[in-house]
């Protein structure tokens, strides 16, 4: 069952309503694109109009994430950025890791048609996600999972989701850097929170090209963002595999977690 926040972190709520509502509202569009794409019965011309009806009554929400996908320096370039993962660097992993997984489950609904051939696939990425876990934090990705590098048939599919979902798991990271930044301080968190929910509505605010957005993805390396979602290796280098900050040009060297 979905998880009611309001009722074991109420406190985040009353502080973070704003948030709290975008962030519901997309992990129902999660929840209802999983179930479209997992629908046997639909063609994939029918698969294709479902999901475009969807992402229309999503939209159609003000909580609703725009499609024009965010540049890494609203999630890593702000004053409090990497609060958060420096202070909590385990349960950043595990938070990277269910993020990975929320992305990857869509991979092999898309590459394989063959109902046992999806199953298989399917049990697999969710393996691959418990071996994360297995022994932490060596096996937690060291970099956001980006749907373009775990899931790239699916972006390239429904790029309008994949970019909505990244903008969901960076507005995930800044909400949590704001919580617990002393740069920020307790009495300005209300008001810093407004501010970012402002950001991840406009669809201009530190926004990036699509092109910009894949190539940035892929920058930061698979494997240190978990690896793909099909047909990966029994190892997870994701500790050891560094991604390609330099590639973009908001990074700072200096700034490595």
């Amino acid at each position: 069952m979905p998880m009611p926040e309001a009722a074991f972190m109420p406190r985040y709520v009353q502080v973070a309503p704003r948030a709290h509502g975008m962030f519901e509202w997309a992990h129902v569009l999660h929840r209802q694109s999983y179930d479209i794409l997992a629908d046997p019965s639909l063609s994939e011309e029918e698969r294709d109009r479902a999901m475009a009806e969807l992402l229309a009554h999503y939209q159609s929400s003000d909580l609703a994430f725009p499609v024009e996908p965010k540049g890494m320096e609203i999630m890593d370039g702000q004053v409090f950025s990497k609060a958060f993962r420096e202070k909590y660097p385990k349960f950043n992993g595990l938070i990277w890791a269910y993020h990975w997984l929320q992305v990857a489950v869509y991979e092999p609904l898309l590459v394989y048609d063959d109902p046992a051939e999806r199953r298989a696939a399917l049990q697999a990425t969710i393996a691959r996600f418990w071996q994360m876990l297995a022994d932490p934090p060596g096996a937690l990705p060291s970099e956001m999972p980006m749907t373009p590098a775990i899931s790239p048939v699916f972006t390239e599919r429904y790029p309008e989701f994949a970019a909505i979902f990244d903008n969901l798991h960076m507005m995930h990271d800044v909400v949590s850097d704001v919580l617990v930044s002393e740069t920020v301080g307790p009495d300005r968190v209300r008001g810093e929170l407004w501010r970012q929910v402002g950001l991840f509505l406009d669809p201009e605010a530190m926004s990036t090209s699509i092109e910009a957005w894949i190539a940035m993805a892929l920058a930061h390396g698979v494997d240190a963002q978990g690896g793909p979602a099909v047909g990966w290796l029994p190892e997870v280098p994701t500790r050891d595999a560094h991604g390609g900050h330099d590639a973009h040009q908001h990074h700072h060297p200096e700034e490595n977690p």
